[in-house]
């Protein structure tokens, strides 16, 4: 990785997170709500879904999109549910029936306890975390790259990340081993990679 490109991508993670830092946490509990909203009238995350009854997605931790709504939601529509877990320097995703199922994890962010089934539905759709997008969805991830190495490993997922409206950025300073997700979901609207 250039080292250009590089302190480019610390300098834009340092400004997002600033900025969601600044939210008002009533600001934030009502941006969440049109999110969580766009996420479950979206058609091709309803169809997906519904391939295997199962959604992968992450536990909000800090100033993240809120997923435990999401979570919530999910899991009372009957929905099996899987969240990351860190291995080393991949993840791996597992079953939970609900919040007494995670502890922490990795950096203090929640993950699935020990004990929690393993999930494999290749065909499930991922709620992806990120620092940035773009209005095409180029993906800045956190700068750990374990979604990255993961979407190399299962490809066939559908990819959706969950955002606020101001980290969607007119150019991102994307790499080869950067993925894009298949939509972007904020407060204001979807984004779609094809259009």
């Amino acid at each position: 990785m250039s080292s250009h490109k590089a302190e480019e991508k610390q300098a834009l993670r340092r400004q997002i997170r600033q900025i969601r830092r600044s939210l008002d946490m009533g600001e934030r509990a009502v941006m969440d709500q049109a999110v969580r909203r766009h996420l479950l009238s979206l058609p091709d995350f309803l169809e997906g879904a519904a391939k295997c009854r199962t959604v992968y997605c992450y536990v909000s931790h800090g100033n993240e999109t809120d997923t435990q709504g999401i979570l919530a939601a999910l899991l009372a529509d009957g929905m099996a549910v899987a969240v990351p877990r860190v291995e080393k320097d991949h993840m791996a995703f597992y079953l939970i029936t609900g919040p007494d199922d995670l502890t922490g994890g990795y950096k203090g962010i929640l993950e699935p306890k020990q004990g929690c089934p393993a999930a494999d539905c290749k065909a499930a759709p991922v709620l992806v975390p990120g620092s940035a997008f773009s209005g095409r969805c180029g993906r800045l991830g956190l700068g750990g790259g374990f979604y990255d190495r993961f979407m190399a490993e299962e490809p066939d997922h559908l990819w959706i990340g969950l955002a606020y409206e101001f980290q969607i950025c007119s150019r991102l300073p994307m790499e080869e081993h950067d993925r894009p997700v298949d939509f972007v979901i904020t407060e204001k609207q979807v984004y779609r990679k094809d259009i």
